[in-house]
């Protein structure tokens, strides 16, 4: 019914180091391989949890059928959470910066962006492992 996905630019740092990343919806520069953190299933005889029946309001879905039913629905998460180990692959660009970022001395900063041939691929899949590092 729904495929809710929000996204925005955010920092990579690996031994101080860093390197930004600025994924775009319109138009998609991206691919997303993450493990779903979450899964919730509700049937004909499982009422959802109030967690569940917030979402189903703020979607404006109705979680009863037209024989007052509970429907059954099925419910996935999946996100990336600060800290967490993460790959990244995409063209990498040297940008100037306009404003400076606590920490960091530097006045230019690897950005990874998407190219005509190449989207930005990000995954937190625990077996892929980039060779090349920052």
């Amino acid at each position: 019914m729904i495929n809710d996905e929000k996204i925005q630019s955010f920092f990579l740092e690996k031994n101080g180091e860093f390197a930004i990343v600025k994924p775009t919806k319109t138009p998609k520069n991206y691919t997303s391989y993450l493990v779903v953190d979450k899964k919730i299933k509700t049937s004909h005889f499982n009422k959802p949890s109030l967690e569940i029946k917030r979402l189903l309001d703020y979607y404006n879905i109705e979680n009863k059928s037209f024989l007052g039913l509970n429907k059954s629905l099925r419910y996935s998460e999946a996100l990336i959470e600060i800290r967490e180990q993460i790959t990244v692959a995409g063209v990498a660009k040297w940008t100037n910066l306009k404003e400076p970022i606590a920490g960091y001395s530097y006045s230019k900063i690897a950005e990874l962006q998407s190219s005509d041939n190449q989207k930005i691929i990000i995954t937190d899949l625990p077996n892929i492992r980039s060779k090349k590092r920052l």
